[in-house]
């Protein structure tokens, strides 16, 4: 059995309540039905909605598990850790695929495991995010971890943003390469900023 959680690590903020979602993906590499119990263990100051689930896999098969984390932490790293038990067995390792066209298929293999890291931020009230994607970006969750409200635009959108309701402007690594409407419209990136926006571009080269 094949066992991940979404991420190898996340983002928190210190002191503040957390609420969030920590998805189980269970793969199967037996020719038999299983039924398997999925453990969630969280570090003190998370609480689960439930201790463990159990599901049934088909042979070969897959299936995702949900447990709700709820509490607080105070800064420095923390780890939730899932594991998974079959009868007579328990497993702690997932894998996921590398397949791409120009390569040979790769899995790749890890703990399942999440590294929360809890950092001391203050975030000013009523602070809002667009955020407008990148090339192999998973930044807005990120941001969205630390409690920040994220809205995904695009590039035709940037002329008719508002630096007072929207305060920051964030690019998505090597959006400028990819998106040819957002180096049309350049110039309404530097109007958001002249008008008292905040722009933050993540790498990128053009």
């Amino acid at each position: 059995i094949s066992i991940l959680l979404d991420r190898p690590v996340e983002l928190a903020r210190a002191r503040v309540d957390i609420d969030r979602t920590i998805r189980v993906h269970l793969r199967s590499a037996a020719v038999t039905t299983r039924l398997v119990t999925v453990t969630l263990r969280p570090p003190p100051g998370l609480r689960p909605d439930s201790a463990s689930r159990a599901v049934t896999l088909s042979p070969h098969g897959s299936a995702t598990v949900s447990f709700r984390l709820r509490g607080r932490l105070g800064p420095g790293e923390q780890r939730v850790i899932a594991y998974a038990e079959s009868p007579g067995e328990r497993y702690e390792i997932g894998y996921s695929t590398i397949d791409y066209e120009h390569i040979r298929p790769r899995r790749l293999y890890r703990r399942a495991s999440t590294e929360i890291v809890v950092a001391d931020i203050a975030v000013p009230p009523g602070l809002n995010v667009a955020y407008l994607r990148g090339v192999g970006d998973n930044v807005a969750p990120a941001i969205e971890q630390l409690g920040i409200p994220v809205r995904i635009i695009g590039a035709t959108e940037l002329a008719s943003l508002d630096p007072s309701r929207t305060g920051v402007l964030v690019i998505g690594p090597r959006a400028y390469e990819s998106n040819d409407t957002l180096v049309a419209n350049g110039a309404a990136v530097l109007d958001f900023a002249r008008r008292g926006g905040t722009v933050v571009v993540k790498y990128g080269q053009h």
